[in-house]
């Protein structure tokens, strides 16, 4: 993407990668790492998530965030990610929830919202105007599991599920934004409410023996 992980990380960790598939990404992101004389720390790669031009267990660490992985062909993408993976190494990685989207479908088409709540496997479904893979928790974890990972934890992001009036204002004063994201952040955390949170987030280890 446009470096909004890898900025933060080129201070405080070993030098790394940043992958994307557009170029134009890779040029705003390289401007903002120049920009913080950073640039030298990163390796800039455009290559699909689906076929990445890595030897097997390149990296200890794996960031795949906000979105990519539901807009690629999820299975060879989440095979990829673990592929370059260290035994023992972490991955941090988020898709778009099966069960948010059939809430969302129900008041303009409800013939959809039950084929997705009723699906067994994860399932096409346009999100904003950009058709995407949506998973269960169950589904989502079950992916990494089968690709050699030891998940540590699922959590969810509830950012879309604000109501409209807090996300269209202005001016936020630090107690309420405080009160706001804690909120978040409890409901995220919480088994019950996952499966209806905007994105799922799953962290995981590869495991040392292999899938």
């Amino acid at each position: 993407g446009i470096g909004r992980m890898t900025l933060p990380l080129a201070f405080i960790s070993p030098p790394g990668s940043i992958c994307d598939l557009s170029s134009g990404m890779l040029e705003i992101a390289k401007e903002k790492l120049q920009k913080e004389e950073v640039l030298n720390r990163v390796k800039m790669v455009e290559a699909d998530i689906a076929s990445l031009p890595f030897p097997d267990e390149t990296f200890a660490l794996v960031l795949c965030l906000h979105g990519p992985l539901s807009i690629a062909d999820s299975s060879k993408a989440a095979r990829e990610l673990t592929r370059v993976m260290k035994r023992g190494g972490k991955i941090i990685v988020d898709a778009h929830s099966k069960y948010w989207a059939a809430k969302h479908e129900l008041s303009k088409n409800p013939e959809a919202a039950l084929k997705l709540a009723k699906s067994k496997l994860n399932h096409a479904y346009d999100i904003f105007g950009d058709w995407c893979r949506v998973f269960s928790p169950k589904e989502f974890r079950e992916l990494f599991e089968r690709n050699g990972i030891r998940v540590i934890a699922t959590y969810g992001s509830f950012a879309q599920s604000l109501p409209s009036e807090i996300q269209q204002a202005r001016e936020w004063n630090d107690e309420f934004l405080s009160q706001v994201v804690e909120t978040m952040m409890c409901l995220g955390r919480e088994p019950s409410a996952l499966g209806l949170s905007f994105n799922l987030r799953l962290v995981g280890v590869k495991n040392i023996a292999g899938p």
